[in-house]
């Protein structure tokens, strides 16, 4: 996804919507740009009491190429 300045127009014009409610772009990275421009950016990770938490963009819908801003949340493993 590096290189293409990523607007919710262009995202929205590349696409697929499965029948399933899930989104998918031919494009690794997805769920994190859909995630940005649809809800906001992404904390960085960070330690707490010794052990280091890494941010993830998760999914209700358990699919990871998933992009669909509504089946995305923030979370850590």
């Amino acid at each position: 996804m590096h290189g293409i300045k990523w607007t919710v127009e262009k995202f929205n014009e590349q696409v697929i919507k499965d029948p399933s409610g899930c989104w998918y772009l031919p494009k690794s990275h997805a769920p994190q740009v859909s995630f940005k421009l649809f809800k906001g950016e992404i904390p960085k990770s960070y330690w707490k009491d010794g052990k280091f938490f890494r941010i993830c963009v998760c999914h209700t819908c358990d699919n990871p190429p998933c992009c669909n801003p509504d089946h995305l949340w923030l979370g850590t493993h």
